[in-house]
């Protein structure tokens, strides 16, 4: 008798058995893949919290709209670079009830409409130097104005245009400064204002440029702030290390998730790919445009204030296009404190030591007093009546 040469059949049971082994396998290694990514992000932020040399106290900050803005009424300070050990570089920073920098004894609770305000990045906040000594104080002083510095580090031109619109209303100026340096426009078309937080951005297609909303919102982050302080910049600012342990992987526990949410969602793979250089014409067309349509809109003079970043920089020839554009209206003003700035100076350490903070290199004090100055000098005539008298234009 010939033995039977048909295949056997898989019992279904034991099929079905394999198929859940299998199954198993795979749910294992992603479930593997996943815890790893989560330890890798943990120490990841553990190393970033315990190494930083610049950071905040004072839970500063807060989620807004435009990514983020600085949070109202709070004291606090921002440390700098080498400012672990050395107390002179750990700035006092408070701001008032709306979340405006404003000198160390000024009110919080109160403010005055109709005066100037200037709108920008870290060198409209006065990064390194006393509220007191910003441009738009040192400016709102010669001019007999009450400041508002909506300036807020790490701004671009789009985020510092999406503060001024939400502002405004509130303080009613007669004077708004847009700070303007150059960096400002590859800031525009950044989804991230540094590795961990998100801001609104710019991008523009066949001339038509846009803002788009924070891909992801900062929420977490800004909770988790005071905590941070407590358990890392205190210790730190104390002279104190800070190790790895249960109650640090508690903390960053959460911001490692987010992590892992975010890698999976479809706005990574829009951050990979989205532009890094906006077409410089069209976009100082759109944002100048814009924040003077946001002023002009209020009764306000809005002056472009240009400012170098080192010794020689000019002016991006796509904002002074657009600024000349505005050029021929009543209650556009374009300042450039350049001149004033390089007279006499004939290199980058020169120009270093006599207008910038040391080891750090934004405007210091006596950098501030000549934008102050320069915007003084060119608004005033702008104030002036028909009849020779100050007041409204």
């Amino acid at each position: 008798m010939m033995p039977d040469s048909r295949p056997t059949m898989t019992p279904p049971l034991a099929r079905h058995r394999s198929h859940l082994i299998l199954f198993g396998i795979y749910l294992t290694a992603i479930a593997t893949v996943f815890a790893l990514f989560l330890v890798y992000r943990i120490r990841v932020h553990h190393l970033t919290f315990a190494a930083r040399q610049f950071f905040w106290t004072g839970d500063l900050h807060r989620d807004a709209a435009m990514g983020f803005r600085m949070n109202g009424n709070r004291t606090g300070l921002a440390v700098l670079n080498h400012g672990l050990m050395d107390p002179a570089r750990q700035i006092p920073v408070r701001t008032d009830a709306f979340g405006l920098r404003i000198p160390l004894q000024r009110d919080p609770a109160k403010f005055q409409r109709g005066g100037i305000a200037a709108v920008g990045c870290s060198c409209t906040f006065a990064h390194g130097v006393a509220a007191e000594s910003s441009y738009v104080e040192v400016a709102g002083a010669l001019l007999r104005l009450p400041a508002s510095n909506l300036g807020v580090c790490a701004y671009s031109a789009v985020t510092s245009a999406l503060l001024l619109e939400e502002d405004i209303d509130r303080l009613q100026p007669r004077v708004v400064v847009y700070g303007f340096g150059n960096f400002h426009l590859q800031r525009a078309a950044t989804p991230r204002a540094d590795s961990e937080l998100f801001q609104a951005w710019a991008t523009c297609h066949d001339g038509n440029c846009k803002i788009e909303p924070p891909l992801f919102d900062n929420r977490l982050a800004f909770a988790m702030a005071p905590e941070v302080e407590r358990l890392y910049d205190a210790p730190r600012l104390a002279g104190i290390g800070t190790p790895l342990n249960a109650a640090r992987v508690s903390l960053l526990g959460p911001l490692a998730l987010q992590d892992l949410v975010r890698a999976l969602h479809p706005h990574s793979l829009k951050l990979r790919i989205a532009a890094r250089q906006l077409p410089e014409a069209a976009f100082c067309r759109y944002i100048l445009q814009r924040m003077y349509g946001t002023c002009h809109a209020h009764g306000a003079l809005f002056v472009l204030l240009w400012f170098p970043k080192e010794y020689g920089d000019r002016p991006a020839p796509g904002m002074l296009t657009a600024a000349n554009e505005l050029g021929q209206r009543d209650d556009f003003l374009y300042v450039d404190c350049s001149p004033g700035l390089f007279a006499g100076v004939s290199d980058q350490k020169a120009y270093s030591t006599l207008w910038q903070v040391p080891r750090d290199g934004h405007p210091n004090k006596n950098m501030h007093a000549e934008m102050g100055r320069a915007l003084a000098v060119a608004i005033a005539p702008m104030l002036v009546k028909p009849d020779g008298s100050e007041g409204g234009r």
